[in-house]
């Protein structure tokens, strides 16, 4: 039998409800917002706030939302553009925002 999908965001059209709320906790209420800061500096403060719970796929979410196209679409290229620009920054982004801060592990 199939597993049922999880619904998306209707604030990020093609991601999921925990990636939604990480945006939001974040301080990226909605699309403009994640289109202003873009999809390589959005995944590096959720990377910095969430760890290694956030995956590439992630990122290449954030970009598919942004260009308003499943992630799935992203040719390799562009997923190799973005997955170089996160490793050229090392290190911890740290958050604009003061009231962001990692996440304590329990």
């Amino acid at each position: 039998m199939a597993k049922p999908r999880t619904p998306t965001s209707a604030i990020f059209p093609g991601i999921g409800p925990v990636t939604e709320r990480r945006l939001i906790e974040i301080g990226v209420k909605d699309r403009a917002a994640l289109k202003k800061l873009g999809a390589v500096k959005a995944y590096r403060r959720l990377r910095f706030r969430y760890g290694k719970d956030v995956t590439l796929n992630a990122l290449y979410g954030l970009e598919a939302v942004i260009l308003g196209c499943d992630w799935r679409q992203l040719p390799d290229s562009r997923k190799t553009e973005l997955k170089r620009a996160v490793e050229q920054e090392k290190g911890p982004s740290p958050p604009t925002d003061p009231r962001i801060s990692r996440r304590s592990e329990d």
